[in-house]
């Protein structure tokens, strides 16, 4: 999906698909797997992670509709989590939160993530909006017990 200049200097470059309907889907991917590299590679998080946002960014502009577009913001708090930008982390999270919101059968662990970041770094209006979230979303099953 990517082009050869993934290979020598990260670019967030899409190859067309002869699949259009998937191609929000694949960006996602891509993005998502650059941060993956970026977590487990950290002397690499400053190259790779721009080329990920920068793809996250195609699928929420692009491709607004996909069902991956909640999946892109959590992932770009991640992203600005990996760099040490709690505050903008968080405003990804919060992003991805009111994406679940407006579309309840879009779920992820969006609100869980901003609650373990404001109980870690964020301020007391961080921790009360951690702790809201913590009631609204009680309900929502986990893939572990936290």
């Amino acid at each position: 999906l990517l082009d050869s200049g993934y290979r020598s200097g990260v670019q967030a470059e899409i190859v067309p698909r002869p699949d259009a309907a998937h191609t929000g889907q694949y960006v996602y991917i891509q993005g998502h797997c650059l941060w993956e590299e970026a977590r487990t590679s950290p002397e690499r998080a400053t190259e790779l992670l721009p080329a990920a946002v920068a793809l996250l960014n195609r699928v929420i502009g692009d491709y607004p509709d996909n069902i991956r577009v909640l999946s892109a913001y959590t992932t770009k708090g991640r992203c600005a989590e990996t760099l040490g930008d709690a505050r903008g982390a968080l405003e990804q999270y919060r992003h991805a939160v009111e994406r679940m919101r407006r579309h309840p059968h879009m779920r992820n662990d969006c609100w869980i993530e901003f609650a373990f970041l404001a109980a870690r770094q964020g301020s007391p209006a961080d921790l009360q909006e951690a702790s809201a979230l913590l009631d609204e979303f009680a309900d929502e099953t986990l893939p572990f017990p936290i």
